[in-house]
């Protein structure tokens, strides 16, 4: 069974048209730890993503 097949998480498809990327990457944020935190081979892009979404966080309570 592949770590897709077993998420245990629900995401939304990202809609362009509809979707501001930082706030449907703050609110997938148990998708991204869950998948950072994976042994699949791109897991790196899942702990980027998580790294930006932190960021994120850190300038929002600097404001």
């Amino acid at each position: 069974m592949s770590q897709l097949q077993k998420q245990p998480y629900d995401v939304e498809p990202f809609d362009p048209d509809e979707d501001d990327v930082d706030e449907w990457l703050q609110a997938h944020r148990e998708a991204l730890e869950f998948e950072a935190k994976s042994d699949a081979p791109d897991a790196w892009v899942f702990e980027r993503a998580l790294a930006y979404v932190e960021s994120l966080d850190g300038e929002e309570s600097a404001s």
